[in-house]
């Protein structure tokens, strides 16, 4: 697996990732040509950078992330292609100094770890380092997509969501620790370097965005956690309606006979979505068209379910003025939200919350709903 692009791009050049990763590579080449050099093989100054087994200075906590294994490229590559992967754009969410921060703090946070779990071994990488970043993209663009090449079993490309590529990261770093620790493997990897530098990369990421030092944006954890936890509100809300009692049956109003055998029949083959996007069609054509209350109640239901909020909105809208009963108000409430979350119509919103509080004297967790929902209104 081999990182080539995030769908995350940077709104302003980034100037440090490019930095560190020339740094990288100048690095890696003084080392192979002062090796090259040096009859012995051992060069002072390549020694005084690494982190070694025992007896560390404090510089080689941050400078062994300099280093890679001179034996082979694809140490340096991997490491200078994920941190340009990923580092652009979370250097462009935290801002340079912050990113340079980031960096120099997980290098020397990583290289802690890696004394602690393995102390008799000494570490040279930005594996770390990298790692870190990978944490921070995940906090800042939990749902952005990467492009990977794999090269088994056939070559090909592939995307991979930001939380799948850091579960994955993360979960063989754990094997492979418990696997090293448990004596069942030998591997020359750090990873519980890796492993800090994720939870560094992680929790500082949520650190920045808690505490509002990079705002908060459309794409980040928080935002995506807040849009899950309103989602399991209007799925309450709409479970509550669906238990109401049914009541007498409205008339149609200009639904054309064949459109409703046809809504009818998808319904009995159980091809609900289907039902309501015919309706939906329906509704375009003439927006007072509106179906016996059952069947009003089910397709409004399956709108919402499908994520045709203009649709469903109508649909609902249809249903109370044709008698649908809202003793607590839900209707009014899920309209409220709809129409400012989906349609982003404040106007709306207002008259529905007004409906809702005109429809219900009793307090319950709508009332609740209701109050964030006002909160989120722009000033009339």
């Amino acid at each position: 697996m081999i990182p080539i692009r995030t769908e995350c791009g940077p709104r302003r050049r980034a100037l440090i990732t490019p930095f560190i990763v020339i740094v990288l590579i100048v690095v890696y080449v003084a080392t192979l040509v002062a090796m090259r050099l040096d009859d012995d093989g051992a060069v002072p100054w390549i020694d005084s950078l690494a982190l070694p087994a025992a007896g560390a200075r404090w510089w080689q906590y941050f400078t062994y992330a300099l280093l890679h294994d001179p034996s082979g490229f694809t140490h340096v590559a991997l490491n200078a292609l994920a941190l340009w992967v990923f580092g652009c754009a979370v250097e462009d969410r935290l801002g340079r100094a912050g990113f340079l921060a980031l960096v120099v703090c997980s290098a020397g946070f990583a290289g802690a770890i890696h004394k602690l779990v393995t102390p008799g071994a000494g570490v040279i990488g930005a594996s770390g380092a990298v790692a870190a970043i990978v944490g921070a993209f995940w906090v800042y663009f939990p749902r952005a997509n990467v492009l990977f090449l794999f090269l088994l079993p056939i070559p090909s490309f592939g995307h991979i969501p930001a939380w799948g590529v850091v579960f994955l990261y993360v979960m063989l770093d754990l094997v492979g620790e418990l696997a090293s620790c448990l004596g069942a493997a030998h591997s020359r990897v750090a990873y519980a370097a890796h492993l800090g530098g994720y939870a560094l990369g992680i929790g500082s990421a949520l650190a920045t965005l808690a505490t509002k030092l990079v705002p908060r944006g459309d794409f980040d954890l928080f935002r995506q956690l807040q849009l899950a936890r309103r989602r399991r509100e209007a799925r309450v809300v709409a479970r509550r309606m669906s238990d109401a009692p049914v009541g007498a049956a409205a008339p149609d109003r200009a639904v054309p006979p064949s459109a409703r055998d046809e809504i009818e029949v998808m319904l009995a083959q159980n091809r609900t979505l289907d039902a309501a996007r015919r309706y939906a069609r329906v509704i375009e054509e003439n927006p007072l068209a509106v179906l016996p209350r059952e069947l009003q109640r089910k397709l409004a239901m399956a709108l919402h379910e499908a994520g045709e909020w203009k649709a469903c909105v109508r649909a609902w809208t249809l249903a109370l003025e044709a008698g649908e009963p809202d003793p607590f108000g839900e209707i009014r409430l899920l309209l409220a939200m709809l129409s400012w979350r989906r349609e982003n119509d404040a106007a709306a919103a207002r008259r529905w919350l007004s409906a809702y509080r005109q429809a219900t004297m009793r307090r319950g967790e709508g009332d609740e709903l209701a109050a964030q929902i006002e909160q989120e209104l722009p000033p009339p």
